[in-house]
């Protein structure tokens, strides 16, 4: 089950700009597919029709004025002015037919292959970013019991929070077991795997089954208090004169908790 969610307010900015992103370039790869607008190569086009007649209209003035001079009609100098404005009309036109040319080849197919490359790479982010998001539902894989005060929950908010930190901590509720102390005197009574039932003072009336899973080998002496050093044993369980017995429940009533 979930118990804890960590703030998404870092991710939720970097999905937001590649969100952007990826939009803005796929904006781009249209564009770059559909290739220049119908209006750019209209304005180009024109261009060019209109140098063209210029510098037809300017070598036909030069032709007539050269047959002018031929006849003795103009002065020889005329044919310079309009020898200039053949070579300068006819400069417009090869400009002009330039950028008609830079228009029709504007997008090149490496331009399109790199705007792809673009989106893939922001895509596999953006696939990332969604995983990270993912995991920020912090989830127990047993069902069970949050140990861990409600306090020192609440004092983790907005705390950083690195890796193999400790969150909370969950108590399976499921496999309960209970640590009794049995005077010395009544331990022979007692054998492991013998069936018990258990009165809680919290619920006087409800027994609660279990069974005997382990028992102390030593008792605590009543005059030194020294204890058994047992891998299972509280520090707590067992008073001096008695035997300390662990008894697993066979099933958790759900009035019980851990600690």
């Amino acid at each position: 089950g979930r118990i804890a969610r960590l703030s998404d307010r870092d991710l939720r900015s970097a999905l937001d700009r590649n969100t952007a992103e990826i939009r803005e370039a796929q904006a781009k790869l249209r564009m770059l597919e559909a290739g220049p607008s119908t209006h750019e190569v209209g304005v180009a086009q024109a261009a060019v029709r209109s140098a063209q007649e210029m510098a037809i209209y300017a070598q036909q003035r030069y032709d007539r004025t050269k047959s002018l001079i031929e006849e003795r009609v103009l002065a020889r100098n005329k044919l310079d002015e309009m020898r200039e404005m053949v070579v300068t009309t006819t400069g417009n036109l090869e400009e002009a037919r330039a950028r008609l040319n830079a228009v029709l080849n504007s997008v090149r197919p490496e331009q399109i292959e790199a705007t792809r490359a673009q989106i893939e790479r922001l895509e596999t982010e953006r696939a990332y970013i969604d995983a990270q998001m993912d995991m920020l539902e912090i989830l127990t894989p047993v069902a069970g019991i949050v140990g861990t005060p409600s306090l020192q929950l609440r004092d983790l908010r907005r705390q950083l929070i690195k890796k193999g930190d400790v969150v909370a901590r969950v108590l399976d509720a499921r496999a309960m077991t209970a640590e009794i102390s049995i005077p010395e005197r009544e331990i022979a009574a007692v054998k492991v795997g013998q069936p018990v039932e258990l009165m809680v003072h919290a619920y006087p009336g409800v027994p609660v089954r279990a069974t005997v899973v382990a028992i102390s080998v030593a008792a605590v002496s009543e005059l030194t208090g020294s204890q058994l050093a047992l891998p299972w044993a509280s520090s707590s369980s067992q008073k001096p004169g008695t035997l300390l017995v662990r008894a697993e429940l066979d099933q958790n009533p759900l009035v019980l908790s851990p600690g």
